[in-house]
């Protein structure tokens, strides 16, 4: 795999999104998918979404996006049926992954410091890269994230909602999949309507264990870059493994403590 092809990719698709997901997305967007998708996470209260993080406000929106029905389809879907980009162009590629979006569990495996990391999608079995600059100075083997990503020739993309997930979580998400006698398949193997109710019930059970309190953020760009980090903002989810420890290697790979390295730098949300 040519990284820095992929890198490159994952700049302009990254600049195509933007725009589409946070200006043009919403006008596809009806009332009672916002509603359904608030109550089936547990953060609607009457009809006000009550939410602890921006992280939730995220996983609700994209949950509502790409899973919640308004006369048989979805936002994302009304979407790709009228937006009619160029053939070939970021853009379009962009829209046909969106298409294409599956939910699932990642866990990390190795980073490929400025453009990504390898993960094991545990609920399809297989390994995957996935491109994020943040993931690739933060994050660190064994992490697990429930999230949806877009698949690309070579690569995948998250669609901008993450949650880590603890042991305790991911017990009662297995536990959750097992009692179904579908529990064999996929998030993406389901039926559209089976799919909005179990990905809704998997990020229940996140949101309920308080996933989004184990998401710190480091503005890294706002300081000097120490040697062996490079000044992108970037996530540190905090999952499977537990937060990192003072003296621990710091999960940027630049060989030194913690605490001496992007430590200091690091602020909670």
């Amino acid at each position: 795999m040519e990284y820095t092809d992929v890198r490159a990719r994952y700049e302009r698709l990254r600049n195509v999104a933007f725009p589409l997901v946070n200006k043009v997305l919403p006008d596809y967007l009806a009332e009672d998918s916002l509603n359904a998708a608030g109550k089936r996470l547990g953060v609607m209260k009457g009809r006000t979404l009550v939410v602890d993080t921006i992280d939730q406000v995220a996983v609700v929106m994209d949950h509502a996006f790409y899973d919640c029905l308004h006369d048989g389809t979805t936002a994302v879907q009304r979407l790709l049926a009228e937006r009619r980009p160029a053939p070939g162009s970021d853009e379009d590629e962009f829209l046909k992954a969106m298409g294409k979006a599956y939910f699932s569990l990642f866990q990390m495996k190795r980073a490929v410091p400025g453009t990504g990391v390898h993960v094991n999608d545990i609920l399809h079995e297989e390994e995957v890269f996935l491109a994020d600059m943040g993931f690739s100075h933060t994050t660190h083997p064994g992490i697990i994230l429930a999230s949806r990503v877009l698949p690309y020739e070579g690569f995948v993309m998250t669609s901008g909602a993450a949650l880590p997930v603890t042991p305790k979580t991911l017990d009662q998400i297995i536990d959750a999949l097992e009692s179904h006698p579908s529990h064999g398949m996929g998030m993406r193997d389901r039926p559209l309507k089976e799919r909005e109710q179990w990905i809704g019930r998997l990020l229940h059970i996140c949101i309920r264990n308080k996933a989004s309190e184990h998401v710190v953020y480091q503005n890294v760009g706002r300081y000097a870059p120490v040697d062996g980090c490079t000044p992108e903002q970037g996530r540190v989810p905090v999952g499977a493994t537990g937060q990192v420890g003072r003296n621990d290697p710091c999960p940027c790979g630049s060989g030194r403590k913690y605490k001496k390295c992007c430590g200091p730098r690091a602020r909670p949300f």
